[in-house]
């Protein structure tokens, strides 16, 4: 997972940085963090993710094919 992806995935959910990290046990700052690429996407941060919001491997996979689509639809 990239910080794009992540990204995508709380937007997608419709939550703010502050919400989304209360769910993950992480702060507003780390989720901006990661989001900006001054902290790398963890393994436990992903996992995370994948865990609170019940997202399978093929949820994962159609996530990252729907950035993809979008980034593409955005020029």
């Amino acid at each position: 997972m990239n910080k794009e992806l992540a990204k995508f995935i709380r937007n997608i959910l419709g939550l703010t940085q502050e919400q989304f990290g209360k769910k993950l046990g992480y702060s507003k700052v780390y989720v901006t963090y990661v989001e900006t690429g001054l902290r790398d996407v963890s393994r436990k941060y992903e996992s995370k993710i994948k865990e609170v919001f019940d997202i399978s491997t093929e949820d994962m996979i159609m996530y990252e094919a729907m950035l993809v689509k979008t980034n593409k639809m955005k020029g």
